[in-house]
Parts: C-alpha cells; structure tokens; sequence
C-alpha cells in the first residue's frame, strides 16, 4: 500500500515484499494521545513501530530522544527480554503499529531468516538511537 512504501523502502527493504506484508498483517494498528505508552522497568509485550506522530524519550524526567515515523519502540525489550530501559510518552495524536513480541519470538525458531532480517532492522534502529542520543546530550 501507498501510505506504507516509504516504510518498506527505508527501512524493511531486507525483507521480500511477501515477508514484508505478513509481517506487517501481524501487527495491529493503534493511536496514543499525549500519555505514557512505555513505563521504565516494565517488561514490554509488544514491539511498536511510529507511524504519524513523535514520542519523547525520558529517564528521570530528562529528555533523551525524540522519535517520529519509522523508529522502532521497545526494540531493546525484544531483543534482550529485558524491561524498557526509559519511559516512552506519546505526543499528540500519535499512530503506530503494535506487533506481540510473543509471536515475533517465534521467527526465531519456525523462520530463522526472518529472525536475522529482523534482528538486523532492529540493530540499525538501535545503533541510529545511540547516535542521536549522544548528539543531544553533547548539546
């Protein structure tokens, strides 16, 4: 579909367009309005993907990170299956996609290849939040 392309090309382009689109057909589509979506210590049940919309990173209330369409939230918590390392508000109306790391997890031994896929998406992600994370807290 149009309204997700760009997120194919930037960001899943590892992936066929057939293991993209039943990827994308697990997650379910939700919207947050200026609240806590992502509490820090928790363990995380879903991995979320921005879609419109921003949310601010913050541990003990001070601002890490902005993030927008095509950033990856509780990533880390999917990864390591460890709790969120930083409390994750939603601004505005915010839309993301919401997929139940549960089912993900289960890549990991029914598609191995869609695992190292994903794993790799997700690392880029991580590795691009590190980056911009230092380049705020230098400014």
């Amino acid at each position: 579909p149009n309204e997700i392309k760009d997120i194919y090309k930037n960001i899943f382009n590892d992936f066929t367009t057939r293991e993209f689109m039943n990827f994308w057909d697990l997650g379910k589509y939700k919207e947050s309005h200026n609240s806590l979506l992502i509490k820090e210590g928790e363990k995380q049940k879903h991995l979320y993907l921005i879609l419109d919309g921003n949310v601010s990173v913050k541990r003990n209330n001070k601002l890490l990170n902005n993030l927008k369409r095509g950033k990856f939230i509780a990533e880390m918590s999917l990864i390591t299956n460890e709790p969120a390392s930083a409390d994750i508000y939603s601004n505005d109306n915010m839309k993301y996609i919401a997929w139940n790391q549960d089912e993900l997890k289960h890549f990991q031994i029914s598609n191995k290849n869609l695992w190292i896929k994903l794993h790799n998406i997700l690392s880029k992600d991580l590795i691009d939040k590190i980056r911009t994370t230092k380049k705020n807290e230098e400014n």
